[in-house]
């Protein structure tokens, strides 16, 4: 993203946890929220070390969504060793 041409990301970091983001979603979805209010998306993933790491050891990010936590190439992550 290169700001100098295309000025700030149209995103903004918040203190919400995981809680107050469902709650909002699950208000987002039952008004259908119009395209011009305020959307809030979940990011999330883990350290690059956390793939290659032990099982016992890895995060319910990784053992739950094995997409985001796999050390091999997919959809989500082309490049693990980079990533």
């Amino acid at each position: 993203w290169d700001v100098s041409t295309m000025g700030n990301p149209p995103t903004v970091d918040n203190d919400w946890d995981y809680k107050k983001w469902a709650k909002h979603a699950r208000y987002a979805d039952h008004v259908s929220l119009p395209w011009n209010e305020k959307h809030y998306y979940w990011q999330s993933g883990v350290d690059m070390s956390e793939r290659f790491a032990p099982e016992e050891s890895k995060s319910f990010i990784s053992k739950d969504l094995t997409m985001l936590g796999s050390a091999e190439p997919n959809f989500f992550m082309w490049n693990p060793q980079k990533n």
